[in-house]
């Protein structure tokens, strides 16, 4: 339920975390927990090919509000 220590660490030694939304590779239980110990994602993608256009990605928007139904904040989203 906690972002691992070494996780944090290679933030500071900056390495930038992104959503990559794909086919299988999103779980709204994991990046709850992971937004509620304070880690947020540095950037948004959706890792969009022809297989998962009909769901579960569909586009960028989809992905984004579905970091929104997370609680993360509309400009934070859009940054």
């Amino acid at each position: 339920g906690k972002v691992y220590p070494s996780v944090r660490a290679a933030r500071q030694r900056g390495v930038l975390f992104d959503v990559g939304h794909g086919l299988g590779s999103f779980n709204f239980e994991a990046a709850r927990k992971a937004l509620a110990d304070g880690f947020v994602c540095d950037t948004i993608s959706t890792d969009i090919y022809p297989l998962n256009t009909a769901g579960p990605v569909f586009d960028m928007p989809t992905t984004m509000s579905k970091l929104m139904h997370l609680g993360m904040s509309f400009d934070d989203v859009l940054q």
